[in-house]
Formats: structure tokens, C-alpha cells, sequence
């Protein structure tokens, strides 16, 4: 059913082209866009059969041309006089086109300029000589439907030039868009990862706390056994802790894993990506973007995250409304970015715990259920222990909040 109506589709799009013409040379032969739209149909449907189309063609096109130049004149018989013949130009034009397909093989989208010609000549060639009755076929015309010929095989390779042009830069901006994700979703999965490694390190020193525990505790049996299950309990989540880590690593998409990208490229998938988030959840912020440094930077991943969670607070921070920019510069040693916003700013109490662990001022009061992202913690401790740098902030109640992120060159 869907192929059927394919074919009916593109007849009817052929028949409407037929009503814009120009006549030429005889009565009834009419220069149309129908050639144009049937290469271009044929060209990009290749599960379009021409003989198929070209039989399809040749009952649509004709009968809506009889119908509204009957409407016109009133004169069946000289109507169908004129008309017939297009039958002729359609059904020679799938012939041709179906036979030079064969003849080129895998090449035929290659030279797809010799089948419009071929096709577009001899269909013109075949519609005259049934107008003419052959012998009154006089040179001029030849040269007349050549011309034509080269013309609309000029303007139909332009079409499709134009539109596989068009076509490809959609996908282009497509798989950037898809890249741009990746990149976004590989940054968040590696800080959850170092988020669990910094778990790891917890463990162990619980570890070796209950060990300590179990040694001083020789002489009082019960405070040993419950120890030694204590120990065991904390032995149990950290297998389960390294498995989990394992898994993730495996599953993680390797090929993400570019070993270095300028600050400046880092800086545009940022971009996109929080222009999508503004705009998907219709934010009316107003979002400025400027970096004055290329540098490259090697762990790209986790300065991705560390810049996300402090765009995403300070977007949060605006409470749907207002400014937030992100600029980064250089100096000798440094690389300092800046994510400033003119949101509700940070209380005076709140300003000596923001950098504590498990502080967050996001949390649904029903639920009492904290919405953690990486933190302002872990943000902390991946400037300071990757990148050898520094956070600080400064905020005014009211006015807004601004995060400075100074990083080491030499650590990018």
C-alpha cells in the first residue's frame, strides 16, 4: 500500500508540474517541469521502479491535462487530439530510463547526467514523431528538443546537487548534535565514576578503622565478633563498590575518550548543550558564551562536569529568569573561567558550608529527596586535585553569584 501510494504521489506531483509549459513547435507538444521532477523522484526513491512510474505517469498526467483544457474549451475531440501523445512521452521516458539504469549498473548515479539527457531526448523525440506522423519532422526541431534536453538535465542535476547538498548538512549538524551529547553524558559518567572511587577511598579507611578496632579489642569477645562483622560488612560493600566500578568502565564507550580537545571546542559543546536545556524546559535566561583561550586540555571530561554543575546552579539560581555568562581567559600560568549570574545570590549562613559534603540547597520538601548532581564538594575537589587549581566564588544577596575556576596550564 505504501509503495502505491509512492507511485500516485509522485504521478501527482508530475501532473501539476505538466500545467506549467511553454508550447513548442507543433499543436498539443507542450516543454514542461515533469522531466525535472521525474529524475529527481527517480534519484533520491531508488526503490522506484521507472517502468512502474513511467505507466502511472502516463494515465495521471494526461487525464488531469484533458480535464482542465476540457474545462477551457469545451472540444473533447481536439482535446484528446492534443493530449494522447503525452502517453507516449511518459511511458518511452520509463523505458529509456529503466534501460540506461542496466546499461550504467552500480554507475548509474554517477553518470546520471547521460540518463536525464537520454531520457528527456528520445521521450521528446517519440512524442513528436507521433504528432508529426514522422516525416514532417523537420530539423530545427531536433535541435529544439536537444537544447531542451541539456537544459532540464542542467536544471535537474542542479536540484539535486542543491538538495544532497542540503540534505548532508542536516545530518552533519545531526551527528554534531549527537556528538555533542555523547561528550555531555561521557562527562557526567566519568565524575559519577570518580564520585565512586572517591568512595572507595572512604571505605577503605573504614576498613582499616575496623581493623584497628578488632586489634585493641582482644580481650572483650563480643566487641570482637561484632567488629570482625563489622569489618566484613565494609569488606562486602567494597567488592560490590569494585564490580560496580568495573561494570561501568566496560559498558563506558570507549571511543569518547579523546585525548585532548582546545578550550574553545569544550567551551561550544558547553554552549549547545545548556542552550538546549534553556530552551527545552522554555527558561527565559539570557546565556553569554566567550572563551579567549585555545588551550587543550587532556581530562576535557571532568572540566566538562565541573562547568556544567556551576552553569546548571547558576541557571537554577536565576529561578527562571535573568543573565548568565561564561568567560574564560589565560594569563602565564593560569587558565581562570568565570560563570557569573544575577540570580538570588547565597545567604551569609549558607556561604561557610556550600563546599561541605552532602550541603545542597536543592531538595524536595515533601521528600525530603536531595537533588545532588556532582556538588559544589566534588566540584571542589576535582579543581584541586586534576587540575592543581582553585575555586572561589563571590555573591551578594539579591545580585547574583560569581564561581572563578583558576586551573595550572601545565595540569590541562
Amino acid at each position: 500500500m505504501r509503495k502505491i501510494k509512492q507511485y500516485l504521489f509522485v504521478a501527482f506531483l508530475v501532473a501539476l508540474g505538466a500545467r506549467l509549459y511553454v508550447s513548442f513547435f507543433v499543436p498539443g507538444f507542450i516543454i514542461t517541469f515533469t522531466a525535472i521532477i521525474l529524475g529527481i523522484a527517480l534519484y533520491f526513491n531508488e526503490d522506484i521502479h521507472p517502468l512502474i512510474l513511467g505507466l502511472t505517469v502516463s494515465i495521471m498526467s494526461p487525464s488531469m491535462r484533458f480535464i482542465f483544457d476540457y474545462i477551457s474549451s469545451g472540444d473533447a475531440s481536439n482535446v484528446l487530439t492534443q493530449v494522447y501523445p503525452d502517453v507516449f512521452f511518459y511511458l518511452t521516458y520509463g523505458l529509456i530510463f529503466f534501460t540506461m539504469k542496466k546499461i550504467l549498473g552500480q554507475q548509474w548515479k554517477t553518470r546520471y547526467y547521460l540518463i536525464l539527457f537520454f531520457t528527456d531526448f528520445g521521450s521528446n523525440l517519440v512524442e513528436l514523431m507521433v504528432r508529426t506522423g514522422v516525416i514532417d519532422i523537420k530539423w530545427p526541431m531536433i535541435q529544439g528538443i536537444l537544447l531542451v534536453a541539456i537544459g532540464r538535465m542542467a536544471l535537474t542535476m542542479l536540484t539535486i546537487y542543491v538538495m544532497t547538498r542540503y540534505t548532508s548538512l542536516l545530518m552533519t549538524q545531526v551527528h554534531e548534535k549527537r556528538y555533542q551529547y555523547l561528550m555531555m553524558q561521557s562527562a557526567r559518567f566519568k565524575s559519577e565514576v570518580y564520585f565512586l572511587h572517591k568512595n572507595m577511598n572512604q571505605i577503605e579507611a573504614l576498613v582499616g578503622l575496623s581493623h584497628s578496632i578488632k586489634g585493641l579489642s582482644k580481650d572483650d569477645e563480643e566487641l570482637r565478633k561484632l567488629t570482625l562483622n563489622l569489618s566484613k560488612g565494609v569488606h562486602e560493600i567494597k567488592k560490590d563498590y569494585l564490580r560496580a566500578i568495573r561494570g561501568l568502565e566496560e559498558i563506558y564507550v570507549g571511543e569518547m575518550d579523546i585525548n585532548e580537545i582546545s578550550m574553545k571546542d569544550l567551551f561550544q559543546i558547553i554552549e549547545e548543550n545548556t542552550k538546549d536545556y534553556i530552551r527545552n524546559d522554555a527558561l527565559n535566561i539570557d546565556f553569554l558564551f566567550k572563551s579567549k583561550t585555545s588551550v587543550m586540555v587532556k581530562q576535557h571530561f571532568y572540566l566538562m562536569s565541573i562547568l556544567r554543575n556551576l552553569i546548571n546552579n547558576a541557571i537554577e539560581a536565576c529561578e527562571g529568569q535573568g543573565k548568565v555568562s561564561v568567560y574564560a581567559r589565560e594569563t602565564d600560568e593560569m587558565v581562570e573561567i568565570y560563570v557569573r549570574d544575577n540570580g538570588v545570590g547565597i545567604s551569609e549562613d549558607d556561604r561557610s558550608f556550600i563546599f561541605n559534603t552532602g550541603y545542597s540547597t536543592k531538595f524536595n520538601e515533601e521528600t525530603g529527596d536531595i537533588n545532588r548532581g556532582i556538588g559544589l564538594t566534588l566540584v571542589k575537589e576535582m579543581t584541586e586535585q586534576l587540575f592543581s587549581g582553585e575555586i572561589s566564588y563571590e555573591s551578594e544577596l539579591g545580585q547574583g553569584t560569581s564561581f572563578i575556576v583558576s586551573l595550572k596550564k601545565n595540569c590541562l
